[in-house]
């Protein structure tokens, strides 16, 4: 009988250190386990970071790349602008003899009206006499001083009272022109694409230069002009 229950006791604490082995064995890969899940999420954590990193740095690079691209293409086009407004024209101290005014003719109402010069035919600084012929200049008629490139200023007659379609259009160098109150009506592109054209010394008042009839076109792409009355000054936009 002893011998039966010191057998039953050494099966019994066989058992519970198996048990006991066991226990410990599965604790310690389930804390492995869970180490390793722990090291995983830190790596893919750690690739995502430095993913995201250099997404960022080839973002901040393309994106200094492009500033200094437009930066560049600016300063060039200043550049361009200033070269163009520094660059003198032989021209520019010339003044004009009137009698090269051409295609003079009289309109229906017998008063002076001027034609078509031609193609760069006047060059330098022109003063259109208030009078040809004895008679008053009315009128300077379509395409009259058209693409004169190498017109630098014209001083209008005090009694002009139309300037016609294209009259100046394409005056490349054309920087400034006085004119009248006496002006009733000008033209579309009148003075269009003359993109030196700077200044308009109007000899009469705001108020007056709103009441000429001008189409919407009178100056277009000839954006620097600003307008200078006897009461003030309006930029392109303004006038």
């Amino acid at each position: 009988m002893e011998k039966t229950k010191s057998f039953k006791k050494l099966i019994i604490t066989i058992v519970t250190l198996v048990a006991l082995t066991a226990a410990i064995v599965t604790a310690v890969v389930v804390v492995a386990n869970n180490k390793g899940g722990e090291t995983a999420g830190s790596g893919e954590s750690e690739t995502i970071s430095e993913s995201q990193s250099a997404t960022d740095v080839v973002s901040e690079t393309e994106t200094a790349s492009e500033s200094e691209s437009v930066s560049e293409t600016e300063s060039e086009t200043e550049t361009e602008s200033e070269s163009e407004s520094e660059t003198p024209n032989e021209y520019e101290s010339v003044d004009v003899d009137p009698s090269e005014i051409k295609s003079i003719g009289v309109d229906e109402n017998g008063q002076v009206k001027i034609g078509e010069q031609g193609y760069d035919s006047i060059k330098g600084n022109l003063v259109i006499p208030d009078e040809i012929g004895g008679k008053d200049v009315i009128t300077l008629g379509r395409n009259s001083f058209q693409r004169c490139k190498n017109l630098i200023s014209v001083v209008l007659p005090k009694n002009l009272e139309v300037i016609s379609d294209y009259a100046f259009s394409l005056c490349e160098e054309l920087r400034s022109v006085t004119m009248y109150p006496g002006v009733k009506s000008i033209g579309g592109y009148a003075f269009g694409q003359c993109k030196k054209l700077t200044k308009i010394d109007f000899k009469g008042t705001v108020a007056q230069w709103q009441a000429i009839e001008k189409d919407n076109k009178w100056a277009r792409l000839s954006d620097n002009i600003v307008l200078y009355c006897t009461d003030g000054s309006l930029s392109k936009g303004e006038a």
